[in-house]
């Protein structure tokens, strides 16, 4: 009996990151930087909702919509901004945590990373 080692039917990958590594304060923060509009078009259609009489909503919702936008609004010189969803939580309490009127606006739970909005978001 022989005792080489087999070589797997198909290539070995390593997975691609996840949960901690995509979704770190510092990944956020520099998104944030680099894509300000994110949060200036988050907290417009936040406002909107709450100047119409809602009492809350759903972050996903608004950066899906968002999403869709910037895909519609782009023209193919510009480049749309890849928003990651790892980055909502941080989106949300970062918009509750500048506007007092947003305060209780987005249900909000513990980070799966363990993460916390940074100071420097601010």
């Amino acid at each position: 009996m022989r005792t080489e080692e087999a070589l797997p039917l198909f290539p070995v990958e390593e997975p691609p990151l996840r949960g901690l590594a995509r979704s770190s304060p510092a990944r956020f923060l520099k998104f944030h930087k680099a894509n300000p509009e994110v949060y200036s078009r988050l907290r417009a259609m936040s406002l909107a909702l709450l100047r119409r009489g809602v009492e809350r909503w759903g972050a996903r919702n608004l950066w899906e919509k968002l999403r869709f936008d910037l895909m519609v609004e782009t023209t193919d010189e510009q480049e749309v901004p890849k928003l990651n969803d790892h980055y909502i939580p941080y989106y949300a309490r970062l918009l509750m945590k500048k506007e007092p009127s947003l305060r209780g606006f987005f249900e909000i739970r513990i980070m799966s990373s363990g993460g916390s909005l940074p100071q420097e978001a601010d």
